[in-house]
């Protein structure tokens, strides 16, 4: 199995009254999307945002435009509830579809604004005009932004976005083979290959992955909906470095299955502190959450 990723704190907790001590390990503090919760999502200034919080590692989303760049999107086109067309229109959700990335060049989809409109359920977020970023674009911004304030050096969570029902006739995205290939190509190019997770639901993605390159770590993402751990993992055609799946459903058993496979396990997407601690406390090896700014807290305690 591939090295570790954990970024550890260990410390040594005596118990009042009692002469006891445990240890307690902190997982990898992931920023979702950047922070989510406090900066748009999935743009530069939410990544930037993350890195003030002093996560180990951002997650981020990325689909392929009509000239074939990689651009950072949770959705292969511009999401009705987040994005306003380069008019400055709303988008309805019945038409959001009809924005589709893989239609256009970078610089159409450059002119949209993903920043301004607050979402819903996100009463902390900063909000300002914002570009969907390329991949790219958000590694030299975070690598440059880590340099100019002396920051340590961070991960890279990729989660390339592909359904079936979005290529098969080649219309919103292209195959899995091809995004995986587009992609790994800007991490090449970038020289953070050695510091970069690939996280997908599709398993094609991911066995494409480990055919191009079988050092880099791969992680399967689950829907709570799928508890069936080794139905899961027969979809792939070797086990994933990482299982990530919806937090609800995690527990010390689901821990233990996972370790006993030599895999570690996320949780998503973490966005109390009180879960955060149950989830230190049953042992997962990683959180990601919208909340990065709960990471201090966590690493105080």
């Amino acid at each position: 199995m591939k090295v570790l990723k954990y970024a550890v704190l260990i410390a040594l907790i005596a118990t009042a009254g009692c002469g006891q001590s445990e240890v307690e390990t902190t997982p990898e503090l992931i920023g979702h999307r950047g922070a989510t919760g406090l900066a748009p999502e999935n743009t530069i200034s939410g990544f930037k945002k993350a890195l003030d919080y002093n996560v180990d590692a951002i997650e981020l989303d990325v689909v392929i435009s009509g000239d074939d760049r990689v651009v950072v999107s949770h959705e292969p086109w511009f999401r009705h509830d987040i994005c306003l067309t380069p008019e400055g229109d709303s988008i309805s959700a019945d038409s959001q579809k009809d924005h589709l990335i893989y239609k256009m060049e970078y610089d159409q989809i450059a002119e949209y604004d993903c920043g301004s409109v607050q979402r819903k359920g996100y009463p902390d977020q900063e909000n300002q005009p914002l570009a969907k970023p390329l991949l790219t674009e958000v590694i030299r911004e975070v690598e440059d932004h880590i340099d100019e304030n002396n920051l340590k050096r961070i991960g890279y969570k990729v989660e390339i976005k592909s359904k079936s029902a979005w290529y098969e006739d080649n219309e919103i995205q292209p195959t899995p083979e091809q995004a995986a290939e587009l992609v790994h190509e800007v991490l090449v190019e970038k020289g953070i290959i050695d510091r970069v997770d690939i996280f997908a639901f599709n398993p094609r993605i991911l066995d494409k992955f480990e055919e191009i390159d079988s050092s880099i770590p791969r992680v399967f993402l689950i829907p709570k909906s799928k508890t069936d751990v080794g139905k899961n993992l027969s979809a792939l055609n070797s086990l994933p470095d990482i299982y990530a799946t919806n937090y609800e459903i995690v527990d010390s058993s689901l821990v233990e299955q996972i370790h006993n496979k030599d895999m570690q396990l996320y949780a998503w997407t973490v966005n109390t502190y009180e879960d955060m601690v149950e989830l230190v406390n049953v042992g997962v090896d990683g959180i990601i959450s919208d909340y990065p700014n709960y990471y201090k807290k966590l690493r105080a305690q």
